[in-house]
């Protein structure tokens, strides 16, 4: 078996210039193959030539390739919401982007500080704090989220500052939920509340504070 004949056969810059579009042909004994990658300018150690090309330039040109549809992607997620590292490497793997390549994204991402994990949690909690949740409830979702140990401690940082016990009392009134008059009615009541993320004691002080007004 002869050794495949690879060559570069056009070039174009697309996406404004940020990436060239590779038109290759590898023929081979069986026939010929054509593949189409699309690399990053600002990644590459030097413009392709048309032309023939070795086995080990079409393996960097591919990889860069990947790479550059990956990072495309997670820009997209991005711009969309925020997101975790991990819940962005999740998100690149259910498209179909390898482990590690997923990762050599975010890291890229979180190194030009277009990724900020601290500051996409204190946006999310935010979401959370709008819709009245507990302290307990705004955590456990960004831990289900995948934000790490350090994300979550700017989190409390906004949530110290911030009356638990005030937005209880302005769920309890935005829903409307009557004081309970009786045990049965309070074991209801505590319970809508602790879904919401409220603990024991925020409950009775917003009850308290609700009675006395």
């Amino acid at each position: 078996m002869t050794e495949p004949v690879i060559r570069l056969c056009s070039m174009r810059a697309t996406d404004g210039g940020a990436r060239l579009s590779l038109q290759i042909e590898i023929k081979t004994d069986t026939g010929t193959e054509k593949m189409l990658l699309s690399p990053m300018v600002a990644r590459l150690d030097a413009l392709p030539q048309i032309g023939a090309l070795r086995e080990d330039e079409l393996a960097y040109y591919l990889a860069e390739s990947r790479f550059a549809d990956a990072l495309t992607k997670a820009y997209r997620y991005l711009s969309a919401s925020n997101i975790s590292p991990f819940a962005l490497v999740r998100k690149l793997r259910a498209f179909g982007v390898e482990q590690k390549l997923a990762q050599r994204v975010v890291e890229e991402l979180i190194a030009e500080g277009v990724l900020d994990e601290g500051k996409s949690a204190v946006c999310e909690a935010e979401k959370c704090l709008a819709k009245l949740w507990g302290n307990r409830r705004i955590l456990a979702a960004l831990r289900e989220k995948g934000y790490s140990r350090s994300a979550l401690s700017r989190v409390q940082e906004l949530l110290s500052e911030s009356d638990s016990v005030a937005r209880c009392i302005r769920l309890i009134e935005k829903r409307r939920m009557p004081l309970p008059q009786d045990e049965q009615s309070a074991a209801r009541f505590a319970a809508a509340l602790v879904r919401y993320g409220y603990t024991g004691g925020e409950i009775k002080a917003a009850v308290t504070r609700l009675n006395f007004a």
